[in-house]
Order: structure tokens, then C-alpha cells, then sequence
């Protein structure tokens, strides 16, 4: 059984269904992590942050799916890809809800990760409210990358601080399992990530 996140008024909710082969596993964080006092203080919420142009992308799948609701309340830390990211988002994923929330809810962790907290993780595990794991690292050009499931790699470009959060601009797509490469990106994008 593998299970999907789904949203019933802005709450999360575990719905199962059958996926035999999904043996994914995270490490978990224990306590959101909130290190907002290392940031600028802000009077703009996330979701405000997220209506800049360049999230317009990543906001508009935020609503379809519900996500948004989810974000009104608590602190989070956002990764939000750029629109150009999204637009590598395979239609069979962006037709599939249950797929896309999952995928969603892995770009977004409980409480506030600053840019210096976020730096000093490195080569560390941050459990995502998927319930599924981001590693940190620090990549070849000595940048903050984060690393998904898949072994995926993308690069933080820039941070905007909340009232409620961080929200992060990050330059790809985060992946919580490999069932999404195998049985749903076409031929193309499952020889990329069979190379990795």
C-alpha cells in the first residue's frame, strides 16, 4: 500500500492505495525547526511571497490542489520551484492530483530553516510534511543544493522571509519516490534519472 496526502479544509490527510513497489523510507525530524530570529522580519505572509510573477507557476498548482489552505496556518519553509521547473512537470503527473499534492507537500517543511541555518545542515536529513526526507548539501560551485529521494539535484537561487516562514527559489523539481520516474515521466526523463 502506498499512501497519498490529501488535503479536507486545509488539513492533511492519509488516503492509501495499492503501490507494491514503493519502499521509500525518510528520516524523521522529531520538532519543526524554527529559526525565524536569523531572519529579516517581514510583514508579508508565504502565500503573499508566493504571488511574486516568478512563482506564478508553483502557486497555481498550490490552489489547484488545495495546498494553499494548507499553508494559511503554521510556519513553514517553502522550496518553490521556478516556473521554468514546473513547466518540466510531465502532463501524466499534473493530471494525476494525488501525484501532484505528494509532490507539492515535499517542497514544503514544518517550521523556519534561515538561509544560515539551512548552510550549517549540510550533509544533513530535514524531513518534509510528506513525511519523506531532503538531504543538504553543499555542491561542486560550493552553493546550498538540495538533494530528493531520486538523488535529484537542485540549487537554492534566492530566499524571500515571511511573517510565517522562508520561503526559498529553487531551480528544479524535488521528487519523494522513484515510482513517479518510473511509471510516469516519458522515455526521456527515465533514462536521465536511471543514469543517476
Amino acid at each position: 500500500m502506498h499512501e497519498h496526502r490529501c488535503l479536507k479544509n486545509g488539513e492533511l490527510k492519509k488516503k492509501k492505495h495499492k503501490k507494491s513497489d514503493c519502499k521509500s523510507k525518510s528520516h524523521k525530524v522529531k520538532k519543526p525547526i524554527n529559526n525565524n530570529e536569523c531572519c529579516e522580519k517581514s510583514k508579508k505572509t508565504t502565500l503573499e511571497i508566493l504571488n511574486k510573477p516568478e512563482f506564478s507557476a508553483f502557486l497555481n498548482l498550490l490552489q489547484i490542489t488545495g495546498v494553499n489552505k494548507f499553508l494559511e496556518n503554521g510556519t513553514y519553509t517553502i522550496l518553490a520551484p521556478s516556473n521554468q521547473a514546473i513547466s518540466s512537470i510531465p502532463g501524466s503527473i499534473l493530471g494525476n492530483q494525488g501525484l501532484l499534492t505528494d509532490i507539492l507537500l515535499y517542497h514544503i517543511i514544518e517550521g523556519t530553516i534561515c538561509e544560515k541555518s539551512l548552510i550549517e545542515k549540510t550533509k544533513s536529513f530535514i524531513e518534509t510534511v510528506l513525511e519523506k526526507s531532503l538531504y543538504i548539501i553543499t555542491n561542486k560551485c560550493k552553493k546550498t543544493a538540495i538533494v530528493d529521494i531520486t538523488s535529484n539535484e537542485v540549487q537554492i537561487k534566492k530566499h524571500y522571509c515571511a511573517c510565517n516562514g522562508i520561503v526559498y527559489k529553487i531551480n528544479g523539481i524535488l521528487y519523494p519516490t522513484k515510482i513517479y520516474v518510473q511509471d510516469l515521466l516519458d522515455a526521456s526523463m527515465v533514462a536521465k534519472y536511471q543514469e543517476i
